[in-house]
């Protein structure tokens, strides 16, 4: 065996605990769990089972209430797009019938004005 060899099997040799060890090691478990910020998600892991089960049909309410209300806004969005549609379309019908008569009262208003002009000579 070489020098390095015997080196390491005396360095990785097992050895008994110091008498403190278990004390220590506990110690420095406690303060590094008190120095650790504890998360929400691990306080509710601590919670008994019961309280658990019992808030679960509340959470369920809320989804099911958040994803009523996203769906009610959703069908409104929707409704108010149609709506819009046709909203244009009936001003595109109107806009339409509006020059129509315009035609018809401009064509009148045409004819009339050589008669009226015939009928002012005449009294003239």
């Amino acid at each position: 065996m070489t020098p390095f060899e015997q080196e390491l099997k005396r360095a990785l040799a097992r050895q008994q605990p110091s008498a403190d060890f278990t004390e220590r090691l506990f110690a420095r478990i406690e303060e590094e769990q008190a120095a650790a910020p504890v998360r929400w998600w691990q306080r509710i892991a601590q919670w008994p089972a019961q309280t658990i089960w019992a808030l679960a049909p509340v959470c369920v309410l809320i989804l099911l209430t958040s994803g009523t209300m996203l769906y009610t806004q959703h069908r409104r969005a929707v409704q108010g797009e149609h709506a819009k549609q046709q909203l244009l379309l009936a001003l595109r019908i109107t806009s339409n019938k509006l020059q129509a008569t315009q035609r018809q009262v401009n064509e009148v208003e045409s004819e009339r004005q050589p008669n009226q002009k015939d009928n002012i000579r005449r009294l003239l």
